[in-house]
């Protein structure tokens, strides 16, 4: 058994706003109020964006070119760090786009 939180609230204690309930419970809860990993933004919908899908996959297609140029200067053309092209590279960002 464990304490649900009604409120959404991990910190919270009121009594009102807790109840005991089962892991299952407690899944059923995260799966009803959308909390889950599976319900995340992605893409543009991530507020963090700083691409548009168009830009990401222009990105991706360059990265898979057998004679690319640095992700330095790919970064440069679209206004984006470095890193950010290197997490597109390990698909560690819009990786649902590697796998269409």
């Amino acid at each position: 058994m464990m304490v649900l939180h009604s409120c959404d609230n991990p910190p919270c204690v009121n009594p009102g706003h807790l109840r005991i309930g089962t892991s299952t419970d407690n899944a059923a809860d995260r799966a009803e109020r959308r909390r889950g990993r599976e319900h995340r933004d992605v893409g543009e919908k991530h507020p963090a964006a700083k691409l548009t899908e168009v830009q990401a996959r222009q990105i991706i297609a360059e990265l898979q070119l057998p004679t690319r140029r640095t992700q330095t200067a790919i970064a440069a053309d679209f206004g984006i760090r470095q890193a950010h092209v290197s997490r597109l590279a390990r698909r560690q960002s819009w990786a649902h786009l590697w796998y269409e």
